[in-house]
C-alpha cells in the first residue's frame, strides 16, 4: 500500500462517507491553523496531508480540487472592531456578481477623480486607511472592495478568477479611472483589465504585484508536503476550471494592456519576490518601475504613498 494511504480498505465505496466526513474535519481544522500552538499545528497539517494523499490515489484531481480549497480559505482578513470604526466613515453599497455579495466602500470628492483601491491576500478594504486619508485631501472619489472570503464580502473561498470578477462588477458600476491593487489584489486587476479593457481606465498602481499564481500554490504544497500526485491534480483541476496557468500571468496580462502602470516593490519583500515585478516591468510597455529599500511585503510608507500621488496627477 503507497504511503499516506490510510482509512481507505479496497471497499472504496462502503468507506466514501466516511472519507469525505473525514475531510471536511481537515478542511475544518485547516481554518484555525493561526490559532495553534506548534505541536499542534504540525498535527493538523499532517492530518491534512495524510487526508489529500489518500484522496489523491482515488481521484488527483479530486484531491487537488479540496487542496485548492484549503489553500483558498483565508485565515485572517475579517473585519476588526477597529476597521469598521474607520470603514463607518464610507458609503457602503453591497454588489452582487453571481448571487455573491460583493461589500464596496465609498468616500466622495470630485466626480472626475475616481480611484479603485484594491487589497490582497488575507486583509480587507481597512489597509488603504492612510492612503484614503491623503487621497481625501486631493479630493479624489475613493472606492474600495473586500476580496471574495475576506471583510464583509461572500464567498466562502477566494480564487483569482472570482475576485476579478468581482473587481470588474465595481468597475462597471463606479468607472474610476485610477486602480491601486496590492499583492493578489495587483494581479486580479490586471487581470480583471486584460479580461475586459474598460475604457474608463486611465491608470494603474501595482503594489508588491504577484504575476505568477503558481509561486503561490507551490509555495503552498511544499508548506504541506503533499505527493506529487495532490500538485498534479490541483493544477488539472485548475487549468480544466479556468484555463492554463502558464498563460494566465500578469506578465502575459501586461503585453496587451496599453495604459499606464507605475510598479512598486521591496527589494527584500519576503512573500513576493521582486523578481516578479521586473518581469512584469518588461513586459509592461507603458510602465514605470520602482524599488524601495526595507519597507517589506505591504509598503505601508509615506515615499510609497507619495510617488502614488504623483503618479495620478
Amino acid at each position: 500500500m503507497p504511503d499516506g494511504i490510510f482509512m481507505v480498505t479496497t471497499n472504496l465505496e462502503n468507506k466514501s462517507s466516511e472519507f469525505k466526513f473525514f475531510l471536511k474535519i481537515s478542511i475544518l481544522l485547516s481554518a484555525k491553523i493561526i490559532c495553534m500552538n506548534k505541536i499542534l499545528l504540525k498535527t493538523t497539517i499532517s492530518l491534512i496531508r495524510n487526508a489529500l494523499n489518500a484522496l489523491s490515489y482515488i481521484s488527483k484531481e479530486k484531491a487537488g480540487e479540496t487542496g485548492g480549497k484549503i489553500f483558498g480559505q483565508p485565515r485572517k482578513g475579517k473585519i476588526t472592531n477597529e476597521n469598521n470604526i474607520f470603514l463607518n466613515t464610507a458609503e457602503k453599497e453591497i454588489l452582487y456578481y453571481e448571487k455573491i455579495p460583493i461589500q464596496t466602500y465609498l468616500w466622495r470628492g470630485d466626480a472626475e477623480k475616481k480611484i479603485l483601491l484594491v487589497h490582497g491576500w488575507e486583509s480587507n478594504s481597512a489597509r488603504w486607511k492612510q492612503l484614503i486619508s491623503l487621497l481625501k485631501k486631493e479630493n479624489f472619489t475613493i472606492i474600495a472592495l473586500d476580496a471574495p472570503a475576506h471583510g464583509a464580502s461572500g464567498s466562502k473561498f477566494f480564487t483569482q478568477p472570482l475576485y476579478m470578477e468581482m473587481i470588474n462588477v465595481v468597475i462597471q458600476k463606479y468607472a474610476p479611472k485610477n486602480i491601486v491593487g496590492h499583492s493578489a489584489g495587483a494581479f486580479a486587476v490586471a487581470y480583471a483589465v486584460w479580461k475586459y479593457e474598460p475604457t474608463c481606465v486611465e491608470k494603474i498602481v501595482l503594489l508588491s504585484p504577484l504575476s505568477d499564481n503558481r509561486l503561490v500554490f507551490d509555495m503552498f504544497f511544499n508548506y504541506i508536503d503533499t505527493n506529487e500526485r495532490v500538485r498534479e491534480g490541483f493544477y488539472a483541476f485548475y487549468r480544466k476550471k479556468y484555463g492554463d496557468l502558464s498563460k494566465l500571468t500578469l506578465t502575459e496580462f501586461a503585453k496587451k494592456i496599453s495604459m499606464k502602470a507605475l510598479i512598486i516593490h521591496d527589494k527584500k519583500d519576503e512573500i513576493i519576490p521582486n523578481s516578479q515585478s521586473l518581469e512584469i516591468h518588461e513586459s509592461w510597455k507603458n510602465s514605470e518601475l520602482m524599488l524601495t529599500e526595507n519597507l517589506g511585503h505591504s509598503l505601508r510608507h509615506d515615499s510609497v504613498y507619495k510617488k502614488i500621488l504623483e503618479f495620478l496627477k
